[in-house]
């Protein structure tokens, strides 16, 4: 019995020839695979996304329209992917990517490199605080949108302005204007194109876009990035918005646009600035110069000036308030000087029709003219200074009873806004009635 069993098994060390077999099996593939898994292994560890945004406080908090600029470590051959999670469109070749976000949120922006490595980065997104000295209408930036797109391809627009009745928008050589506060634009040849909106037909803003070459036909391989400007396309600055829009010599002007970097000069109507601060390539603050004239607020670059469209800033100079046809001291304050019982005195005059006085007049004393906040009889709402003269001239029987400047505790020279009372005309059976004008 013992020799028939030797005749179908035989055993080394213990063990039958079989598992050894099967043990000699096992182990070449275990080094096959791992042979395999070493020749091919990816190290993610290098793809990580770093964000950066204009003014980024903290780290991957950001506001509404910001351009945030995104990028990863990668070579020309890696075929990367984009997706910002808010929507739009995967974008894909280009290590370095810039999106803006239109609204609130947390977003979880993600890239994938060769089809193998993804890494992902959550961003929050926040509204941006009110500015000073405009609590209702205005915007940092004002048209949001790309500064750069494809020749051949569409873009869109957006405002974060609420317009009262109007938005107008239109594109440099071209006839069509739109009217929605969101738009779309197809752009067909390369070079720099201005986008401009205006709302409620007086408030006028602008945006350069670069239009960059069209890519040659065969070119849109994956993982191939975009064509980049040509060296000959010189981007000019762009000015968007002033804040004020009038003041004298020594108010700081805030300047919002874009294209910003290596400014040269800033300019009210043709005379330089004091000084400037480029605070990034899309806001400049700026000192206007004693001497300075209404007219176009200008940025001069290496590419050269901004363009003709840019806002206007209404210069006032010491003495502008004084005149002959002032009826009074109180006129003759210069903005400087302007009491609470000399603006009193003022809107007295324009409640009874004094034609030497109008907004226009008193508008001069503040940095935000006609515009200037005014907060009247405690209403929640504010109105503008032009407004609170129409309301008083309109009524025959006002008494200004308090009027009250509220001083900018960053430029004492200029105000926030202003606190005015004043009664109503009292009515007796529907009849107005109260002392007449003098």
């Amino acid at each position: 019995m013992k020799k028939s069993t030797s005749i179908f098994t035989k055993s080394r060390m213990g063990l039958d020839n079989s598992v050894w077999f099967t043990m000699l099996a096992v182990l070449a593939f275990s080094a096959c695979f791992l042979s395999f898994k070493l020749i091919t292994h990816v190290d993610c560890s290098a793809l990580e996304i770093a964000t950066s945004g204009l003014r980024q406080q903290t780290n991957n908090v950001f506001y509404v329209g910001e351009s945030i600029t995104f990028s990863v470590p990668a070579t020309p051959t890696d075929k990367l992917r984009w997706d910002f999670g808010d929507g739009a469109r995967e974008q894909t070749g280009k290590p370095v990517m810039q999106h803006s976000f239109l609204k609130e949120g947390d977003f979880t922006v993600s890239c994938t490199q060769n089809n193998t490595c993804l890494q992902t980065v959550v961003i929050s997104i926040i509204s941006r605080p009110a500015r000073r000295g405009d609590s209702t209408q205005f915007a940092a930036i004002p048209i949001i949108g790309a500064d750069t797109v494809t020749a051949g391809l569409s873009a869109h627009f957006s405002t974060l302005m609420k317009a009262s009745y109007s938005y107008q928008w239109s594109l440099s050589g071209s006839p069509e204007v739109k009217t929605t506060s969101g738009v779309d634009f197809n752009f067909y040849k390369d070079g720099v194109q201005m986008i401009t909106l205006t709302i409620d037909g007086s408030k006028r803003y602008t945006k350069t876009v670069v239009v960059l070459p069209k890519k040659p036909a065969g070119s849109n391989t994956t993982g191939e990035a975009e064509a980049l400007p040509e060296r000959s396309i010189k981007i000019p600055p762009a000015v968007n918005s002033i804040y004020p829009t009038s003041g004298g010599a020594g108010t700081s002007v805030t300047i919002m646009g874009s294209f910003f970097n290596g400014t040269k000069s800033v300019s009210f109507g043709g005379i330089e600035a004091k000084s400037f601060q480029i605070i990034s390539p899309t806001e400049i603050t700026a000192i206007v110069s004693e001497g300075s004239q209404t007219g176009l607020v200008t940025v001069t670059t290496e590419n050269g000036p901004s363009p003709a469209s840019s806002p206007q800033f209404t210069y006032i100079a010491a003495n502008a308030a004084a005149g002959a046809n002032a009826p009074n001291q109180a006129d003759n304050a210069t903005r400087k000087s302007l009491t609470d019982a000399n603006l009193k005195t003022l809107l007295t005059k324009v409640a009874n029709g004094d034609p030497n006085v109008t907004a226009q007049k008193v508008a001069q004393f503040f940095c935000g003219g006609e515009g200037t906040l005014v907060k009247a009889n405690s209403e929640k709402k504010a109105i503008t200074l032009s407004e609170l003269c129409k309301r008083l001239q309109s009524e025959k029987h006002v008494t200004v009873e308090s009027a009250k400047i509220i001083h900018d505790p960053n430029n004492p020279n200029c105000e926030t806004n202003i606190l005015v009372t004043y009664s109503q005309p009292r009515k007796i059976l529907g009849i107005k009635v109260g002392k007449k004008r003098n």
